[in-house]
């Protein structure tokens, strides 16, 4: 295959061999996945970063084919997706988790919101996606919603991903490294506060942002949810 070299870089940088090994095994696992869910005209997606993704038919059904390294991330897409079935979110019709492949609706035309050019509309249909897909953890478990138990040991855990603040000063001996000491000291003060007030934690995107927010048919919804579990204040992006 044909992979741009700065994907290539992306997945052996981040994954090491077992990045390698998912490069080696991907024509093979596209022909697998394009069987099982009779794919045809299978196209990479002009933009590919950390994961594969392509453009398909299925009959005469638009598809995305979205494949990974068997990562954390994408256990907690394929969760989120589930449970947001549609709503505010593109559709996650079919997935195969111990391989970590997706099958998703493709949303058409697909432009980005970034491109509006009045920035308070644009952040208007942000918010009004936001709440569509904004899933308070306390109303889920009391309600029952089907899957939503087992659901919730797939997603991630905001803390844990501020929890590599503690990480980085044990690599440089109490030190930040490379990182600028007082904004790390301004971080750690600020992600202490944060979760001593105690939120009541929500499902969140977790990677929120105008670029993850799409145009279709159904109206503006989101792709590429890490499905993150966290203070509601904070549902708006990990960056």
């Amino acid at each position: 295959m044909n992979l741009p070299p700065e994907f290539i870089h992306n997945i052996e940088g981040t994954f090491g061999e077992r990045g390698r090994q998912f490069l080696a095994d991907l024509p093979a696992s596209i022909n697998e996945a394009s069987q099982r869910w009779g794919l045809t005209d299978v196209q990479p997606v002009p933009t590919l970063s950390y994961n594969f993704a392509a453009f398909a038919k299925r009959g005469e059904e638009q598809v995305v084919l979205k494949m990974g390294v068997p990562d954390r991330e994408l256990k907690s897409e394929m969760a989120a997706l589930r449970l947001f079935n549609g709503e505010g979110a593109c559709r996650l019709i079919n997935c195969d988790e111990e391989k970590y492949w997706m099958l998703l609706e493709r949303l058409q035309p697909g432009v980005m919101l970034l491109t509006l050019k009045d920035d308070e509309e644009a952040t208007h249909i942000a918010a009004q996606v936001a709440q569509k897909i904004w899933k308070p953890l306390e109303a889920l478990e009391q309600a029952g919603a089907q899957h939503a138990v087992p659901l919730l040991q797939s997603f991630i855990r905001l803390s844990d991903w501020f929890d590599g603040l503690k990480r980085l000063r044990a690599r440089f001996d109490g030190g930040t490294g490379p990182f600028n000491e007082k904004l790390v000291a301004r971080v750690e003060r600020s992600v202490k506060d944060f979760f001593a007030e105690n939120h009541k934690p929500v499902l969140m995107h977790g990677d929120f942002h105008h670029y993850n927010i799409l145009s279709s048919e159904r109206g503006w919804l989101v792709i590429d949810p890490k499905g993150v579990i966290g203070p509601p204040a904070m549902r708006w992006d990990r960056s």
